[in-house]
């Protein structure tokens, strides 16, 4: 797909429809940009039971109901679903849909190195609670928290039971970020001097980091079964990062306080249509809800800016030589930008959240 994409130029995108469906299905922009479909709306396929090689009975592929078809723990065993692959640095994408009682979590950067997953925790847990869990009484309990450490900036970010949220998880070396429904809840540094007063205080600290819980390892993505059932995840992906984002994407190395599940990383090099690689570079900064900032860093022709189905997306050149590109009603969130200049085109896909 992405020798396609470089070879036709961003016109094959114009055959796209934002109408399409792609519940578990990689977007064209995700394949393009090297995401992993975690559950391909089928079956297990890349996934095992924790120190186990086949799948636990606990989980099932669920196609019934107005949920539509979704992964989800179906008794009350308390068996844990692990991604055969294993991820150091990523971008996870997934939805979820909990009872108000019931609880989960994903993990990252797990390894299967105890006779149960509880018994030494390999890496950090994202909490996933239903709003009458007694187990998200405590703030760093609540739903997006990273469990026993950091509670999440906001509260009451999520849906209600029986509908779906977004969360998203970021890990690059020692930053982590997660999103819950494009909303920054929480975002540390392994190692800070936050990180190892939160870390004592927590659980975790009696267990003196012999199970790895912050070290900076590859490791799998975890499905948390605490028991109840009756929570559902979809739409999970996964791409590995090889360069960190707040560098490559965030020059102000912060990460932003809003970030659509359409974004996605490292794609500028991917979409160069052709020319050297003197070409002027393109970056793009958030501008306020569905807008950005578009600086080109030297002399070019056109500007161009589209969404993924072909249709132009409105824009305007700033006193400073950038471009302001709206959202406008053409967009699902995801627009391509495109210069021309001496030495051919170049290409970038920024967010418009």
């Amino acid at each position: 797909m992405l020798t396609m994409l470089i070879t036709v130029g961003l016109g094959s995108l114009a055959t796209l429809s934002n109408a399409q469906d792609y519940t578990n299905k990689l977007t064209p922009v995700e394949t393009a940009s090297g995401y992993d479909l975690l559950f391909n709306g089928t079956d297990f396929k890349g996934w095992h039971g924790y120190k186990m090689t086949t799948i636990p009975d606990a989980w099932l592929v669920k196609t019934n109901t107005p949920l539509g078809t979704r992964i989800e723990n179906g008794n009350g065993n308390k068996q844990y679903l692990m991604t055969d692959k294993k991820y150091k640095n990523f971008d996870l994408k997934l939805e979820v849909q909990v009872p108000a009682s019931a609880n989960s979590g994903i993990f990252i950067r797990y390894e299967e190195n105890a006779s149960s997953p509880g018994d030494h925790r390999s890496g950090p847990e994202t909490q996933v609670c239903g709003s009458s869990d007694v187990d998200c009484a405590s703030p760093v309990h609540f739903f997006g928290a990273c469990y026993d450490m950091f509670p999440p900036k906001i509260q009451n970010w999520y849906n209600p039971s029986g509908q779906w949220n977004q969360l998203r998880i970021i890990a690059y070396d020692s930053n982590i970020v997660h999103y819950g429904n494009g909303k920054k809840l929480v975002d540390y540094k392994i190692g800070s001097a936050e990180f190892l007063a939160a870390y004592a205080k927590s659980k975790y600290a009696s267990d003196g980091n012999n199970g790895r819980y912050y070290d900076i390892h590859p490791g799998s993505v975890m499905l948390q079964h605490h028991g109840e059932i009756g929570v559902t995840f979809r739409n999970m992906r996964a791409k590995e990062l090889t360069a960190n984002p707040l560098k490559e994407e965030f020059k102000d190395g912060k990460w932003p306080d809003t970030l659509s599940m359409n974004s996605v990383f490292g794609a500028t090099t991917a979409l160069r249509t052709s020319g050297p690689s003197a070409l002027p570079g393109i970056t793009a900064a958030y501008a306020g809800p569905g807008a950005a900032l578009v600086t080109v860093s030297g002399d070019h022709g056109s500007f161009e800016a589209m969404g993924i189905d072909g249709r132009a997306i409105p824009f305007r050149k700033t006193p400073d030589g950038s471009y302001l590109v709206e959202r406008g009603t053409a967009s699902s969130g995801i627009a391509i930008v495109r210069i021309r200049a001496a030495g051919g085109s170049a290409s970038k896909i920024i967010d418009l959240p």
